[in-house]
């Protein structure tokens, strides 16, 4: 299976305001990803719902790479918050803001 490195950053166009999000995820959670939009927000300042695709850069990325993400720190950032809802405005079930498990997206299974 295939697995990505995902960057997301949104400027809120306002006092500099940013989010900032990575992730690892497999081809299956990424294909899931794609049919969400995503709202983000930093104190008062939000955005409107954007598609993943218009707003995510998805890297394909092997094992190797993988490890050297994750021993640099950068495989799971978050920086302000971030929501995936679908096309009701309906949150995403995926795990896309697990702490507990950081790789939730990188071994994510539909079921």
């Amino acid at each position: 299976m295939r697995n990505y490195f995902i960057t997301i950053e949104i400027d809120l166009d306002v006092d500099g305001a940013k989010v900032y999000y990575t992730r690892l995820a497999n081809e299956v959670a990424l294909e899931e990803l794609k049919k969400t939009k995503i709202y983000a927000s930093v104190d008062d300042y939000s955005s409107k719902n954007e598609p993943f695709d218009t707003i995510a850069c998805a890297i394909e990325v092997t094992d190797n790479e993988i490890e050297t993400l994750k021993n640099c720190g950068v495989d799971h950032i978050s920086v302000g918050s971030l929501m995936l809802v679908d096309e009701d405005g309906v949150e995403s079930k995926l795990p896309y803001e697990t702490y507990d498990d950081t790789d939730a997206l990188l071994n994510y299974t539909q079921d």
